[in-house]
């Protein structure tokens, strides 16, 4: 399908200014193409480094059809291969993590592998002329960057999640000295796209998320009158604008950045109240941090508080489903029982999280029928839609 064909006749705005026609969110052809040409070249949230605490533990993470086994080496290295042995296949970590006794070690036949190197180390009953160097595990890209794991499957070496979120400063928040608190994940019967576009903006969050804006003013997203979307996609100040909103955007790479806080006064997290449910805060120290937030390209979102940290991913596993995914982290000296409640800390971003997958699901029950044509995005309250579109048109025209 052409992009042409995504405009309205008669309105001269380019393609990302509205949603996308009903194939892009239910077709096996459109999901075949964005894990292709997304999902496979970008990096993609696997974990916190938290969670691979031990030498030898490991976690493992899906993309698509591929799976990922994420490892602590004897030597304290992260690595991460292709979770398949190289002998018929089958997967080598077949649960979503766990504490290994050493090598990787195929459960079928006993095929063994290095951690460091994923090198072929052993092979049960193997004849005496069989050459073991070829048939080490398919490395795969890995990052450790503030606290957290990310992984990419290109095959040529990506621009680092260091290098891309360089100008984000998350020092202070020390989030290296973090533990996981939950971790827990659920399928949505919904295409990823519809999860991104609702992430991306809070039009619809005074009608829907009332929990959530008693200590969130959603005004603060739109694009007020000192700030526009310029024509490079890139939402620049323009004036005297206290939000703290950034939203840096090039030709192959989108992400939105908040460094500050959009809370009502008198709230200090995101919490039910608005208060702090964690006495240990992040950083270690005794006053409060400020908050940020994060929205990266294709599927990646951080709520940074004093008090902890929460992180979003959302995969697709079909053109009509997606695995969603909620963690939360504090500081790493934290009692359970003594310095927080686990449900005390997590319970309003999993009722907006809910609220979220209700909104969601009406909207691929609508798309599904044949009436349902594109519509137009809200300039103002929905410009982060239109920028994330804006790149993802580059990356099907071939561009990005």
């Amino acid at each position: 399908m052409s992009l042409e064909t995504l405009r309205a006749p008669e309105d001269s705005q380019g393609a990302e200014y509205f949603s996308l026609p009903r194939d892009y969110y239910l077709s096996d052809d459109w999901y075949q193409r964005d894990l292709e040409r997304i999902f496979r070249k970008r990096w993609m949230f696997a974990g916190h480094s938290a969670q691979l605490s031990e030498p030898r533990s490991y976690i493992t993470c899906e993309i698509g059809d591929d799976s990922v086994v994420v490892v602590r080496t004897d030597d304290g290295e992260v690595a991460a291969y292709h979770n398949i042995c190289r002998h018929r296949g089958s997967r080598i970590a077949p649960e979503r993590c766990g504490q290994l006794k050493g090598r990787l070690v195929c459960p079928y036949h006993a095929w063994s592998y290095d951690l460091s190197d994923g090198s072929l180390r052993s092979v049960p009953r193997k004849p005496a002329d069989f050459d073991m160097s070829p048939y080490g595990l398919k490395p795969v890209w890995v990052e450790e960057w503030h606290g957290m794991l990310f992984i990419n499957l290109a095959a040529e070496e990506p621009v680092s999640i260091a290098e891309r979120f360089a100008d984000l400063e998350l020092g202070p928040w020390r989030l290296e000295e973090t533990k996981v608190i939950r971790d827990s994940e659920f399928l949505l019967p919904v295409n990823w796209k519809l999860v991104a576009e609702n992430f991306l903006e809070c039009y619809h969050c005074a009608l829907n998320h009332p929990e959530l804006c008693t200590v969130f003013n959603p005004d603060q997203t739109a694009v007020s009158e000192n700030r526009h979307v310029s024509a490079e996609g890139t939402q620049r100040e323009t004036g005297n604008d206290s939000s703290p909103a950034v939203v840096p955007d090039t030709d192959d790479d989108y992400f939105a950045f908040a460094n500050g806080s959009l809370l009502r006064e008198g709230a200090v997290s995101y919490t039910m109240d608005g208060k702090l449910k964690v006495r240990k805060l992040l950083g270690g120290g005794e006053e409060p941090l400020g908050h940020a937030g994060l929205f990266s390209f294709p599927a990646f979102n951080f709520t940074l508080c004093p008090d902890y940290i929460n992180t979003l991913t959302w995969k697709p596993v079909s053109a009509t489903e997606t695995i969603f995914r909620k963690t939360w982290a504090v500081h790493r000296d934290a009692v359970e029982g003594v310095d927080y409640d686990t449900d005390d800390v997590c319970a309003l971003l999993d009722i907006t999280v809910q609220e979220d997958r209700d909104l969601t699901v009406n909207s691929q029950l609508g798309i599904q029928s044949h009436a349902y044509v594109p519509g137009p995005y809200n300039t103002r309250f929905e410009s982060g839609i239109i920028n994330w579109m804006r790149l993802y048109h580059r990356i099907h025209a071939g561009d990005a």
